[in-house]
């Protein structure tokens, strides 16, 4: 993890991506063929410690898919991830009449100057919102990434992802008009989780809608909320996922009826805002 977060927190270093790949080389890759061989002992001894049904469940799914002939790619993936997010860190905008890292400018939203801070989160949102627009940004990476495995040959392809994504953005950001940007529009599906973790992404959806449900029933009673909340995360990976998420006083679902529900939500909050906002504005 601490390589990890050193290579990603600065991508120019090399001498961070060295240590790194030293790490892979000799650690990390190797160690892979003895946490094998750990998960089967212990499920070869049969025992069930208490509240570990779920994640001997997992260590059984992972065991039957290792393969030893996979290391090498697993390498390799861990090498391609670590290229696509320097290439992510090698990206600047204008600043005050330099080029400079988008990082560097995130300070200015605290500026007291207003417009300043307003010029600053407008650039950076302007690049923020070429890789995340909330659900429908998610669900259209969703439906990428299942176009992409089920046609490997077409998904290696980028002028065919660029088709791709163009449609999917059609059918999932109806409202837009990219007339004079359909170029831009269809390079959005170059997102790290499609190749390298793939079906990841759709997790984020359900994350959000989770959330989004605590926080309707923080607003109708905020101590019941936190008190699941917190007894939801005290059961920790010993429940299965929907467990979870009704330990919660959430429903573990991507259907209609949750999303009128929080949308309905999001847009009375919003109201009650601009309401108050108004008021404000004619008291002052």
């Amino acid at each position: 993890m601490g390589h990890e977060i050193a290579t990603t927190t600065n991508t120019a270093d090399e001498s961070r991506v060295q240590r790194k790949q030293q790490f892979m080389d000799q650690v990390y890759v190797p160690v892979q063929d003895l946490d094998q061989q750990t998960k089967e002992y212990l499920l070869a001894s049969g025992l069930i410690p208490e509240r570990f049904e779920v994640p001997l469940r997992n260590l059984r799914m992972e065991t039957g898919i290792f393969c030893e002939a996979n290391l090498a790619l697993l390498k390799e993936d861990r090498e391609l991830s670590d290229a696509y997010y320097a290439l992510g860190g090698a990206q600047t905008v204008q600043w005050e009449g330099k080029e400079v890292p988008m990082s560097t400018i995130e300070p200015a939203l605290e500026d007291s100057d207003r417009a300043k801070r307003e010029e600053a989160l407008l650039r950076i949102e302007m690049l923020e919102h070429t890789i995340m627009n909330d659900l429908p940004q998610i669900v259209a990476v969703d439906a990428f990434q299942h176009w992409v495995y089920e046609h490997p040959e077409q998904g290696s392809d980028p002028d065919a992802c660029r088709a791709t994504w163009w449609g999917l953005s059609q059918r999932f950001f109806p409202s837009i008009d990219w007339s004079g940007y359909e170029e831009i529009a269809s390079s959005g599906w170059q997102f790290v989780h499609v190749y390298g973790d793939p079906f990841y992404y759709i997790e984020y959806a359900y994350a959000i809608l989770g959330a989004l449900q605590i926080w309707e029933n923080y607003l109708r009673d905020p101590a019941q909320a936190i008190r699941q909340y917190r007894e939801a995360l005290a059961l920790g990976a010993t429940k299965h996922l929907p467990e979870l998420y009704a330990a919660a006083g959430a429903s573990f679902v991507f259907d209609d009826a949750v999303l009128q529900r929080v949308a309905r939500l999001i847009s009375e909050t919003i109201g009650q805002l601009e309401q108050g906002l108004s008021l404000a504005e004619k008291s002052a």
